[in-house]
């Protein structure tokens, strides 16, 4: 009998021990900080609100960003995928004259909406740059032989349905993985 009771209290000890705090964490995004190694980092704040890529087995957070070498012209496509219904894309597009680091127009042409929503059962909302200011990409590191690009940007995009903006600012990426095209 003494047994038991010693048992008992000696689980009962070890159940309150190991008692989980049921208090969450909330885990707080942060921009990736602006480095030039090729970390394969991407991230900006959009309307102040941290914006990270995010991808799946079938679609990449990430697409392979292009280089163009005769033109200079660079591509990149960014997912964030919070579920099958609701996704957002961004492009970062220069349309010509990369041949160096430095400061470069994003491309105004329509066709890459530098900021599209599609959401389940609505209209897609593709954003365009607002055109009544001069935005730029910094590329910090161009490497084709490591296949390397680096910069920083910041813009604001509208959508003209309905005027609303959209504010990207404090950009960066440093990607690895960079298709160089002739």
């Amino acid at each position: 009998m003494r047994f038991v009771l010693i048992t008992l209290i000696a689980l009962g000890m070890s159940l309150i021990a190991c008692k989980k705090d049921k208090q969450t964490t909330e885990v707080v995004k942060q921009l990736p900080e602006a480095t030039q190694i090729g970390a394969n980092t991407f991230g900006c704040k959009i309307n102040g609100e941290v914006f990270l890529p995010k991808g799946n087995i079938y679609y990449w957070g990430i697409d392979y960003p292009k280089y163009y070498t005769s033109s200079g012209r660079l591509w990149i496509r960014i997912r964030n995928i919070s579920d099958y219904e609701n996704w957002i894309y961004m492009h970062i597009h220069v349309s010509e004259g990369i041949f160096n680091t430095g400061s470069h127009n994003l491309s105004l042409d329509d066709s890459y909406a530098p900021y599209k929503e599609l959401i389940e059962d609505a209209p897609d909302y593709e954003y365009i740059i607002d055109t009544t200011s001069n935005y730029q990409v910094n590329i910090t590191r161009i490497d084709t032989e490591e296949n390397i690009v680096s910069g920083q940007f910041e813009f604001t995009c509208l959508y003209p349905p309905t005027s609303d903006t959209i504010k990207v600012t404090e950009g960066r990426f440093d990607l690895n993985s960079l298709i160089v095209q002739e």
